[in-house]
């Protein structure tokens, strides 16, 4: 699945982040969907990442405009 983010590849191969998890993908799937999206996981596991990704792709699509 392409992230749609420009630059966002380099930037979490930099935080050692080689792929994105099942958790993080489906995080993007959802919300691409306009889906709500619950996440119970560990600590650890990137739901902060899981959380940030769809808000940097929507500041991405829009070009910073906000909401």
């Amino acid at each position: 699945m392409s992230i749609g983010i420009p630059g966002i590849k380099s930037i979490l191969s930099n935080l050692n982040i080689p792929a994105l998890n099942i958790m993080q993908t489906a995080s993007l799937e959802a919300t691409a969907q306009n889906d709500s999206v619950i996440i119970l996981s560990a600590t650890g596991s990137g739901k902060t990442l899981a959380f940030l990704l769809p808000v940097l792709k929507y500041f991405s699509d829009t070009g910073g405009q906000g909401f």
